[in-house]
């Protein structure tokens, strides 16, 4: 019974990306205002492998098809040279003991979509190489984050940064979501919606964030 719900969902999935029509228009319409080509994106989660599908591009960053929480996706940022040159050692997490997973120091990467650690190591390596520092952005959410380490975000070192939260913070690189208010850190906003979007896609621009030097993460709200 697992194993044909597991079939269905997944039919499911292949006709949402590539066959439903509203999924179709958003893309078009996501890649024709795209500008900016060669960026590379570093994300805790799935949303940084949606974007590059979206707008059709190569996948310059390792974090793709992967899982890190936003606690250990801070360490990554604000120290990349040292943790990107570190070798990844397999480990079990208690937490997802059906997922591979693999540890940098102290920080625990979940390799959702891949078969094995080994698997996800080798994409890691790959991907890490084709990095481009001089157009780097980077997406964040401030789930298991202090309100420290998000103002320690102002130090991080990239082209463009945006934090999503569920309060309003008087930082630059800090996007409240208003559908969180009220709620101690943002919740869920990677799933799909029958707009052929993501539902980040319904109170974000990404698109026009990567193609603008403007750095107010706010500008680039879509909620009233």
């Amino acid at each position: 019974m697992n194993k044909i719900l597991n079939m269905f969902f997944h039919w499911m999935d292949v006709f949402y990306n590539k066959y439903y029509p509203m999924t179709i228009i958003n893309r078009i319409r996501s890649r024709k205002r795209n500008k900016n080509k060669n960026f590379s994106l570093l994300v805790g989660n799935c949303l940084g492998g949606y974007v590059y599908h979206q707008l059709g591009l190569k996948f310059n960053s390792p974090t793709i098809n992967l899982m890190i929480h936003d606690d250990d996706f801070f360490k990554i940022v604000s120290k990349p040279s040292y943790y990107l040159s570190q070798e990844i050692t397999p480990f079990v997490d208690p937490d997802y003991p059906n997922v591979p997973s693999g540890k940098i120091d102290d920080v625990i990467i979940h390799f959702t979509h891949y078969k094995t650690v080994e698997e996800g190591e080798e994409y890691w390596n790959k991907r890490k190489k084709r990095i481009n520092w001089d157009n780097l952005y980077i997406i964040a959410a401030d789930m298991r984050l202090s309100e420290e380490q998000i103002k320690a975000y102002a130090n991080v070192k990239c082209k463009k940064l945006v934090v999503f939260t569920s309060k309003k913070y008087n930082y630059p690189y800090c996007l409240h979501v208003k559908r969180f208010n009220g709620q101690p850190h943002v919740g869920t906003y990677i799933g799909k919606t029958c707009m052929g979007k993501w539902e980040f896609e319904h109170f974000f621009d990404y698109v026009g964030w990567l193609n603008s030097d403007d750095p107010i993460a706010q500008h680039f709200s879509l909620e009233k």
